[in-house]
């Protein structure tokens, strides 16, 4: 049996190839295609995971989840055998630059015609819409259902929610993914190859660069 294993800056991932010869994710414990990269060391002992994050409530969101955009081209060798041809990266992109494009865009909706603008300068608002934001991009990462990106005011008359729809995400997020293809023409290069030796297109993130990188890799 192989198994590959994605330790990444914001979420973790475990792969295995099965019986047919193909790339299966394996879920946690909470059924979760990923696991955030997150620890948290307390008295009665070590939480990873899910558990950490909730124990991170506390600490500015920014201040615990990271991200990076990796490619990496495998060459099959048979018998549940890869090689790595080439590996290429950027360090200071991910989930949470995705997180960032919806927390301003819901700043954007929330502001506008409003002469009371969002409390910026508060930094619990903004941890929660910021975490209102993470799910809702999880979500939208899943499936096609519109999302919630909801803000609970501290004034009852005063909430905040608006949706995003799978087609606005994909617009909201479109330039930043696109920006990541030349990470993949650099990986391509170190390996001397081009798109169209690629047989298939593995994405341990599940579903938001699926949405962009298909076309680049037709045959």
């Amino acid at each position: 049996m192989s198994i590959g294993i994605d330790l990444g800056t914001t979420f973790s991932c475990v792969a295995i190839i099965n019986p047919n010869n193909e790339p299966e994710t394996i879920v946690n414990f909470n059924g979760n295609r990923t696991t955030p990269s997150v620890v948290a060391y307390e008295d009665a002992g070590e939480l990873v995971g899910e558990a950490a994050v909730d124990a991170h409530r506390s600490i500015p969101l920014e201040h615990v989840i990271y991200g990076t955009f990796d490619v990496s081209i495998l060459k099959c060798k048979g018998g549940g055998h890869f090689e790595i041809l080439s590996s290429f990266g950027h360090m200071h992109l991910g989930g949470q630059d995705i997180d960032n494009i919806l927390v301003e865009y819901a700043l954007a909706e929330y502001n506008r015609g409003r002469a009371r603008k969002f409390p910026e300068e508060n930094l619990r608002k903004m941890k929660r819409l910021t975490e209102s934001c993470t799910k809702a991009k999880i979500a939208l990462s899943s499936h096609d259902r519109p999302a919630m990106i909801y803000m609970d005011m501290a004034n009852e008359d005063d909430e905040f929610s608006v949706t995003i729809t799978r087609p606005k995400f994909n617009e909201l997020i479109g330039g930043m993914i696109r920006g990541t293809l030349s990470i993949v023409d650099q990986a391509l290069s170190r390996a001397s190859l081009t798109e169209r030796d690629i047989d298939h297109v593995v994405s341990a993130k599940c579903r938001v660069s699926q949405v962009f990188l298909p076309n680049l890799f037709l045959k």
